[in-house]
């Protein structure tokens, strides 16, 4: 699941495939959506003592992004992608110029079951 068609549905009020739903009146800032995304997920799952914001005490959980939300041109923000995920202070994924940080790949076992 991409997370970004969320926030281009809540900014620009349309489906992917360009189809407009909400009104011009219903649609939001990408400040509110992004809110919405971090601050609202964890209030709805009840976590909000331990994620949704940067704050001393929580998860040290985030994202290093391909584009810049809150600037990149509305249609191209289900292009958005994670280049540095930090999870529990620790990178679980990374790509483009942070490669060099990215875990090692899991090892498949059992080795019988490898395509060669």
């Amino acid at each position: 699941y991409n997370p970004w068609y969320t926030a281009y549905f809540f900014v620009t009020g349309k489906n992917l495939s360009g189809k407009a739903f909400l009104p011009k009146e219903k649609k939001i800032s990408r400040e509110k959506a992004l809110e919405l995304m971090t601050q609202g997920s964890a209030w709805f799952t009840k976590d909000e003592d331990v994620k949704g914001s940067i704050s001393v005490g929580k998860f040290a959980d985030f994202i290093l992004l391909s584009e810049d939300f809150l600037t990149i041109d509305e249609n191209k923000i289900p292009e958005i992608r994670s280049v540095l995920t930090v999870v529990g202070g620790n990178v679980v994924y990374a790509d483009k110029e942070f490669k060099k940080l990215a875990p090692k790949p899991f090892e498949i076992l059992p080795n019988w079951s490898v395509y060669k």
